[in-house]
């Protein structure tokens, strides 16, 4: 297997991603919030025109606070890697969107998974509710 083909299988396909800005715009006013101390996650229910049986979509924000483009980057690939080994948590029908607060340096994938597991409850009580609230 070549690497090319390698990475293209690692990455979130389009389904899988919130691409648009008013969807993002969507997301954040209509959606509701679990902080923690470096990620903020926002999360709505899927509109009804979205694939129902896609998984949960990812979006990302990490504003220039964080650090210059190299660690925004970095940043960016750690919640897309957390956001892959910890989807199932949050649902179906539910977009996600995450917000980069503030990093430690140095920071690593355990680091981020940690944290994201310490607010599962939380996710996974608010996205089953949500989830209930959605029209079938």
């Amino acid at each position: 297997m070549s690497l090319e083909t390698h990475s293209r299988k690692r990455g979130l396909s389009k389904d899988q991603r919130i691409r648009r800005r008013s969807e993002y715009q969507s997301i954040q006013s209509q959606g509701h919030r679990v902080p923690t101390p470096h990620f903020v996650f926002i999360l709505a229910p899927r509109p009804s025109g979205a694939l129902p049986d896609s998984g949960p979509r990812l979006g990302i924000a990490v504003s220039r606070k964080i650090g210059n483009a190299v660690v925004r980057n970095r940043v960016k690939r750690l919640i897309r890697e957390a956001f892959r080994a910890t989807y199932v948590q949050f649902g179906d029908r539910i977009d996600v969107v995450v917000i980069a607060r503030s990093l430690r340096h140095p920071w690593g994938l355990s680091d981020v998974a940690s944290e994201w597991k310490a607010a599962s409850e939380r996710i996974i009580r608010l996205t089953s509710r949500l989830v209930l609230a959605l029209p079938v």
